[in-house]
């Protein structure tokens, strides 16, 4: 399994969580019953991603998606700046999501990879606002994008999640922005959520 040093950007000091292994899965049936959704700025989750002068900010989500016999994961992000003492939503130059994993547990409690996805591991293993949306995981001249995974066929008993289940920086979900004035970041989430064991 990959394993990245902690990254921190000009302009930009961040955090971490989130990893998977590569799958294709089978056409996916209607989606519903999406898992738990956590995201930055939630208490007790890491903060969201400011840039250096606080002017500018990410928000990311992590959540689980079931549909009939199938699980994905989902990464969700989002640009702001600020206005006054408001957080405004804005258009980035680009918004990618470069790691992420779905996660497994097997009865003896042990998380494993089951798929990886996003712009560092292959640019066409993400697709973009739904399970059956467009390929790719970085998109242009966006304020907020969805990343899902591929699906991956549930197996009963098993529990399912996405984002860092170790708690700490080994596998975490990586993001990166150019935001609206242009300037680069890229950050490494630390979080956790979405499983749920399936009988």
């Amino acid at each position: 399994m990959r394993r990245r040093p902690f990254a921190v950007v000009p302009a930009l000091l961040l955090a971490v969580a989130a990893v998977v292994l590569p799958a294709a899965g089978p056409a996916a049936p209607a989606h519903a019953s999406p898992g738990p959704r956590v995201c930055t700025g939630q208490p007790g989750q890491p903060p969201d991603i400011l840039r250096g002068d606080g002017l500018r900010k990410l928000s990311v989500c992590v959540n689980i998606d079931f549909g009939g016999d199938f699980v994905e994961a989902v990464v969700t992000e989002h640009s702001y700046r600020k206005s006054g003492t408001s957080w405004i939503s804005v258009t980035s130059q680009s918004v990618t999501l470069n790691w992420a994993f779905l996660w497994k547990k097997d009865s003896s409690t042990v998380w494993f990879p089951v798929v990886t996805y996003g712009q560092d591991y292959n640019t066409q293993s993400c697709r973009k606002n739904a399970w059956n949306g467009p390929l790719g995981c970085s998109t242009p001249n966006v304020a907020r994008m969805e990343y899902w995974s591929e699906v991956e066929l549930i197996q009963s008993g098993k529990g399912y999640g996405v984002g860092d289940p170790l708690d700490g920086a080994s596998d975490p979900v990586e993001v990166s922005w150019r935001d609206d004035q242009g300037f680069p970041h890229f950050a490494s989430v630390a979080m956790f959520s979405g499983w749920k064991t399936l009988t």
